[in-house]
């Protein structure tokens, strides 16, 4: 029987664009096992960003930086072909629609996957 779990604390700040998942805590998934209430980060640090030029940045990169250089929770989560939608919330209270295809990988906190 799946449950959920207790809300997970969703970690502030910027990870580094080399994040090395802790295996005691997270785990790496993709996109389609994506649920309500997980605490995830996007994996591919290619696509990820540098917080660390994020006041050099254009808008545009500069929001890109924001979105994927962040854990945020998930919630609202639709799919559609391959294709996987949700809202992410993040520490500071901030949400924002995030897309990707649902064959990408995420790192996510392990207790915040149900059960």
């Amino acid at each position: 029987m799946n449950s959920t779990p207790p809300a997970t604390t969703i970690p502030d700040g910027f990870a580094p664009r080399v994040y090395l998942l802790d295996p005691d805590t997270e785990d790496l998934i993709f996109g389609d096992q994506l649920v309500e209430g997980m605490v995830v980060l996007f994996e591919d640090s290619l696509l990820r960003g540098d917080a660390n030029h994020i006041d050099t940045e254009s808008p545009i990169t500069r929001a890109r930086t924001l979105e994927t250089t962040r854990w945020c929770r998930v919630s609202s989560v639709r799919r559609s072909g391959h294709i996987v939608v949700f809202i992410g919330e993040y520490a500071d209270g901030s949400k924002l629609r995030r897309s990707y295809a649902q064959d990408y990988a995420w790192f996510v906190k392990k207790n915040s996957m149900p059960q």
